[in-house]
């Protein structure tokens, strides 16, 4: 990702895209086609619903593509099926360079989750650049009694049916790390609300809906920060530049 301050080259925006489909290497080998590439819009695919995680890092560098190139680069959502749906969209696309993909752990996750995939994760795309990593996060309202997990699993156990959870789309990682929290805290009625990405997913936590929320830290930070959300832990290995004191799990 770029700033005004320090845009990058047009080679290197060109290069800096998450993934694209395998035949894409070839038009960097023609230095006729880098020239006048691209000559028409450029779909940037995110694979799960706006307002996430995936979907706010693929709009800020769409945002530095278009005004470092002058070209036009859009997002387009495609969610479902855990990611599914847009990725294969992608691996099926033409591979003209002008459809990419903004891969996230699913990537990588749903291959050990689904007997069928509609794409190859070995063939069907070429590696491009690294663009963002970001912690997972469980958070609560500020109205909640819990201010750390402890006491977050405290509650729940002191009153199952009166606690749920967000989560995004099954077999993302926040869903995952929900059904790790039940399991290894012995919280079988924490039942998981699914939603159709981490956006929608905050939003039911905002809403009342739900009473925790298992979520991706970059849509959660505005909360926290505007204090509306706590964030009770990181699921990092160590602290979090921007939320040094908040703990890690």
């Amino acid at each position: 990702m770029t700033t005004k301050s320090s845009a990058p080259s047009r080679r290197r925006v060109l290069q800096g895209l998450a993934a694209t489909s395998v035949a894409a290497p070839a038009l960097f080998r023609n230095s006729s086609a880098l020239a006048a590439y691209p000559d028409r819009p450029v779909k940037i695919i995110v694979a799960n619903t706006p307002g996430g995680p995936s979907d706010l890092v693929g709009r800020i560098v769409t945002a530095a593509l278009g005004e470092s190139t002058g070209k036009t680069f859009i997002i387009e959502n495609r969610g479902g099926a855990g990611g599914n749906i847009g990725m294969g969209y992608v691996a099926h696309a033409e591979p003209d360079g002008y459809t990419y993909l903004l891969a996230t752990n699913a990537f990588s996750v749903n291959v050990g989750l689904y007997n069928h995939l509609p794409f190859d994760p070995k063939t069907d795309f070429v590696a491009v650049s690294e663009l963002a990593g970001v912690p997972n996060i469980f958070v609560v309202r500020k109205e909640s009694p819990a201010k750390t997990m402890k006491e977050f699993i405290e509650l729940a156990r002191a009153e199952p049916d009166k606690y749920n959870i967000s989560v995004p789309p099954i077999g993302t990682t926040p869903q995952l790390q929900a059904s790790l929290l039940k399991a290894r805290e012995n919280l079988p009625k924490l039942e998981q609300v699914v939603f159709k990405g981490g956006g929608d997913a905050l939003q039911g936590l905002l809403t009342s809906t739900v009473q925790i929320a298992s979520n991706s830290l970059g849509p959660a930070s505005p909360h926290i920060r505007a204090g509306t959300i706590r964030g009770l832990g990181l699921c990092a290995e160590s602290r979090w530049p921007d939320f040094p004191d908040m703990p890690t799990m």
